[in-house]
């Protein structure tokens, strides 16, 4: 009897749960009248093209952005040439030895730059790298509302302090004073330099900057396509220069961080990317985008997408947003990783942007991103004075990291993006 009962029990839960699983749009079809019942539409007609824009780079600031920038000079087949540099202070050491004028030369037996390396991005692991240190010749400021961006260009002595030839796929770690990564060391020799690091006033990091302003690393640029590197580095607890000296014979290194203050710059040359991409950013090509846009980080490539018949379709309607997306879709290319998300944001009559939309259903298996943005579609048509569908889409936390992506555009044959709108008529 227990049995039976308990039986009775499950076949009951079952058959609630099916009645629970019925379409979401018929529920209440069958006690509703059938003139007040509401239709859900589906609209995919609208209208939009799409181009790719250079980032402003003025208003791209890179102080104190990342201790793990990408670093480096990359000849991409299609985006053409990315270098990117570094600027850095030196803080003073907590160490100090007794200094005698005129003794450094016989007090320094040697001076390592070390640089913590992390891995590749972009780029080819066995191309020759040529990094250059130069020394700065004014400070970079560490006030708050002093402000650097990726363009900026700071004077440094004219000759470079010391070089480095390697490949990334060299790179190996080190056990060096008990710690152990991987990491290139650079010896530093020139004379100058090593004076005034070892006469530098430790009294405090401004007053030691003001005497030893910082270092420049630069990469040369790659001549060709396919070469070169785009390379990350740990700059926070894995990047110093080292001061080994015989005047101590307690202390025998001093060590001097990479820190505190830092300015990563930027620089494309789409001269030498490929013909679309030249058309749509330097020669001004609204048309092409409609084939494929192009997105690329550390102030490179963003791009914009104008539905032009919001108004004709939706104004002087009566209807409620239930959805309203965006789907891009990436080409997938061997070599290149995608970004883990993109953003699209809305562009006012000013020409600014608002209203962040992250991509919210990311597979980048198949290269597909899609943002929602319900709520700011339907502000775009209960509001006559809102620049209606115009839109900025680029690579969410492209100024840390160099991804750079091919989107497929609206009117390509391979995976055209997609516009979709659903909605309610409301009477």
């Amino acid at each position: 009897m227990k049995l039976i009962i308990r039986l009775l029990l499950v076949f009951q839960v079952i058959a609630v749960l099916v009645s629970c699983n019925r379409e979401a749009d018929q529920v209440g079809l069958q006690v509703q009248p059938t003139e007040d019942q509401l239709e859900v539409k589906l609209d995919t007609s609208s209208n939009y093209y799409t181009y790719s824009t250079l980032v402003d780079v003025d208003s791209v600031r890179t102080k104190n952005l990342s201790t793990k920038p990408y670093l480096g000079s990359f000849y991409d087949p299609s985006f053409g040439k990315t270098t990117v540099g570094y600027y850095s202070r030196i803080l003073k050491s907590s160490d100090t030895i007794p200094i005698v004028e005129n003794t450094f030369v016989t007090d320094i037996d040697s001076v390592v730059l070390v640089l913590g390396y992390t891995g590749i991005l972009i780029g080819d692991t066995n191309s020759l790298m040529n990094l250059r240190v130069f020394e700065l010749q004014e400070n970079l400021s560490s006030e708050d509302d002093v402000f650097y961006h990726a363009n900026e260009e700071f004077d440094v002595y004219p000759f470079e302090i010391a070089s480095k030839s390697f490949n990334s796929g060299s790179i190996d770690s080190l056990d060096v004073d008990g710690a152990n990564f991987r990491q290139i060391r650079i010896p530093i020799t020139n004379a100058e330099f090593l004076q005034r690091l070892y006469n530098a006033d430790p009294i405090d990091n401004e007053t030691f900057s003001s005497d030893l302003k910082g270092l420049y690393l630069s990469f040369d640029e790659a001549v060709e396509e396919g070469k070169g590197a785009l390379l990350r580095f740990d700059l926070e607890n894995k990047a110093y220069l080292r001061l080994y000296h015989t005047k101590s014979s307690q202390v025998k290194h001093i060590t001097y961080n990479l820190s505190g203050t830092d300015v990563s710059v930027y620089e494309h040359d789409y001269t030498t990317a490929n013909e679309e991409i030249q058309k749509q950013v330097l020669e001004g090509d609204t048309i092409s985008g409609n084939q494929m846009i192009y997105l690329q980080g550390y102030a490179g490539l963003e791009s914009k997408a104008f539905l032009t018949d919001i108004d004709a379709v939706f104004q002087n309607r009566n209807i409620a947003i239930n959805r309203a997306s965006l789907t891009v879709y990436a080409e997938i290319e061997e070599g290149y990783n995608l970004p883990p998300q993109l953003v699209l944001l809305a562009i006012d009559d000013d020409g600014d942007t608002y209203g962040i939309m992250e991509s919210d259903e990311v597979d980048l298996e198949t290269g597909s991103y899609t943002m929602h943005f319900p709520r700011h579609f339907q502000d775009l048509i209960l509001d006559p004075d809102v620049n209606h569908g115009s839109f900025l889409l680029k690579i969410l936390g492209s100024t840390l990291s160099p991804y750079r992506m091919k989107i497929y555009g609206p009117e390509s044959d391979e995976k055209p993006m997609e516009f979709k709108v659903i909605y309610t008529e409301l009477d």
